[in-house]
């Protein structure tokens, strides 16, 4: 990986963007930042394993949860 100081990625910022791989922002010699790729995948992950999570997941199965509140009141 690339190893950068800051006043040289300040100066060739888009181009180094555009070279779209990694690097290491050094400032006096300590690491301050890595640039990474921005990747757009589908799936999110959590621990080791990659799952897709459902862009309706917060509402998933809202109809039956909330007949089982309602069933618990009677």
């Amino acid at each position: 990986m690339k190893i950068i100081d800051i006043y040289e990625a300040t100066v060739r910022l888009s181009e180094l963007l555009d070279q779209n791989q990694p690097f290491i922002i050094v400032k006096e010699g300590k690491l301050v930042a890595q640039v990474l790729p921005y990747s757009q995948k589908k799936s999110q992950r959590i621990g080791f394993m990659p799952i897709n999570i459902p862009q309706d997941f917060d509402n998933m199965h809202q109809d039956e949860i909330l007949a089982l509140f309602d069933e618990k009141d009677k």
